[in-house]
C-alpha cells in the first residue's frame, strides 16, 4: 500500500511492474540461492496471479518435495501461495485442490512448514467462503468430498 501510494503521487512510475516482472523471473528459475527469497517478494508485491502462475509454482513445488533437501523453499513456496490465492479469479479450479495441497503440508510432519501450511490451510477456507460463498448452505465435509 505504501508503494501504491508513492506511485500515484510519481506520473509514469513503472518501477513496481519492474519489479514484478524481475521478481517473477527470479521466482521461476532455478537458483537455490535466490529462488526462496524471490518467491516471498513475488508474493508479497503481485497484486493479480493466473492459473498458469499458481500451476508454475506448484510444480516447483512438487521438485522441492521430491528430494525434500530445501525445507526454506517449500516453505516459501506454501507462503507465496497463501498470498496469491485470494488473488485468483473466484472461476479459478485451484481453490477446491488447494484445500488438499494444505492438508497434504500439514502431514509431512516437518516442524517448519507447520505454520505455513495452516496458514494456507485457513487461507483457503476464507476464499473459498468469501469468494465463492461454498460454506452457505453446505458444510465444508459436505464441499470438500
Amino acid at each position: 500500500e505504501l508503494m501504491e501510494a508513492c506511485m500515484n503521487d510519481i506520473p509514469d512510475c513503472e518501477w513496481l511492474a519492474q519489479w514484478q516482472e524481475l521478481a517473477k523471473r527470479f521466482a521461476f528459475q532455478f537458483n537455490p540461492a535466490l529462488q526462496p527469497r524471490a518467491i516471498i517478494v513475488y508474493g508479497c508485491i503481485s497484486k493479480t496471479t493466473s492459473d498458469g502462475e499458481i500451476k508454475t509454482l506448484l510444480r516447483i513445488l512438487v521438485k522441492a518435495l521430491e528430494s525434500f533437501s530445501d525445507i526454506d523453499l517449500i516453505d516459501s513456496i506454501i507462503m507465496c501461495l497463501t498470498r496469491l490465492l485470494p488473488l485468483l479469479s473466484s472461476e479459478s479450479k485451484i481453490h477446491k485442490f488447494m484445500f488438499w495441497i494444505a492438508l497434504s503440508i500439514l502431514q509431512l510432519e516437518e516442524t517448519q512448514l507447520y505454520a505455513s501450511g495452516l496458514a494456507l490451510l485457513e487461507q483457503n477456507l476464507h476464499t473459498l467462503d468469501h469468494m465463492l460463498n461454498l460454506f452457505e448452505n453446505t458444510s465444508a465435509h459436505q464441499q470438500q468430498m
